[in-house]
């Protein structure tokens, strides 16, 4: 009885490493561990860049200033911000020439269901709720050092640019790299757990500081999870836009929440029915979403990611 082996696509060389002869990476799919964390690496050190640029801009300014004194206003937290986010852009061009495939397939720009959409809201709201109290505890018991809590504050006198910046910029960027190109091209030919925490632990790592580490991972675990059910970057880029909507501008529209948009205290703790209210929203929009998505999963994974699953299930 004869049988066909079929070859999945993700191990043929693709089209960008195909022309370089000397590319160590010649003939292997996109991405090697090895490049997802290079591509990782070389946004800290874009993040870097500009902290040493911002720290010698400040030396200068207290140098020059008659009573050594200088001060920061929001929009230079803003600017600061979007030239961070900037280093982005070139390890999203460089895997979208690698993947060697259209803008739609590489970065996963597919449809979702309606009702999809409605459960990630729902359910970021309430992940929202729940870190931000799981923050509280943390911040009580073992604090950890916070690199960027207080220029957040400044940035809020630049609401508009802390929008575009924090909310719009932020997750476009960083879920087109890490869900739409690294998580999407991971899941070609590993399994869904394994592409999902690899990702997940690089994205919290990319996100340098401290204090947003834990909290960076839970998010790319669950952003992760929401792409594997629908293939769809756009899913994940509204989940990150809904937390950090919520975690950047709550302050300016529900002041006074003890320990949700007051300034974070330990021992300082969220009302019960607020935890309560982000538990049942985390709930009902995991209900919703799952329920919107049970029949896309499979129809829309990759064909090698479907067979992987069916050899991992023998």
């Amino acid at each position: 009885m004869e049988t066909s082996v079929k070859v999945p696509p993700a191990v043929e060389e693709t089209p960008g490493s195909a022309r370089i002869r000397w590319w160590p990476f010649r003939g292997k799919p996109f991405p090697t561990y090895l490049e997802a964390v290079l591509m990782t690496v070389s946004i800290m050190c874009g993040q870097a860049l500009v902290a040493v640029v911002a720290a010698i801009w400040l030396a200068v300014a207290l140098a020059v200033s008659e009573d050594h004194s200088v001060s920061i206003g929001g929009k230079t937290v803003v600017v600061l911000f979007g030239a961070s986010l900037a280093f982005m852009v070139p390890p999203i061009l460089w895997g979208l020439w690698r993947a060697g495939h259209p803008a739609r397939e590489a970065l996963g720009l597919r449809r979702a269901p309606a009702a999809a959409f409605l459960g990630t809201i729902t359910l970021s709201i309430g992940l929202n709720v729940c870190l931000s109290e799981m923050d509280n505890l943390i911040r009580t018991t073992c604090p950890l050092p916070n690199l960027v809590e207080d220029y957040m504050g400044i940035a809020l006198g630049a609401p508009v640019g802390m929008f575009v910046t924090v909310c719009v910029m932020a997750p476009v960027l960083e879920e087109s790299l890490f869900r739409g190109l690294i998580l999407n091209g991971l899941l070609k030919r590993r399994g869904p757990r394994k592409a999902i925490l690899v990702t997940a632990l690089l994205f919290a790592i990319g996100h340098v500081n401290p204090a947003q580490v834990l909290f960076a991972f839970l998010l790319g675990v669950v952003f992760g999870w929401l792409f594997l059910r629908t293939h769809s970057v756009w899913v994940a880029i509204l989940a990150h836009f809904t937390h950090n909507c919520m975690a950047a501008l709550s302050p300016l529209f529900a002041p006074g929440i003890p320990g949700a948009t007051t300034e974070p205290e330990p021992g300082v703790f969220q009302p019960l029915w607020l935890d309560l209210l982000g538990l049942a929203l985390l709930m009902a929009g995991m209900v919703i979403f799952a329920a919107a998505t049970s029949s896309r999963t499979a129809e829309h994974a990759p064909a090698d990611t479907r067979e992987e699953a069916c050899g991992d299930s023998r």
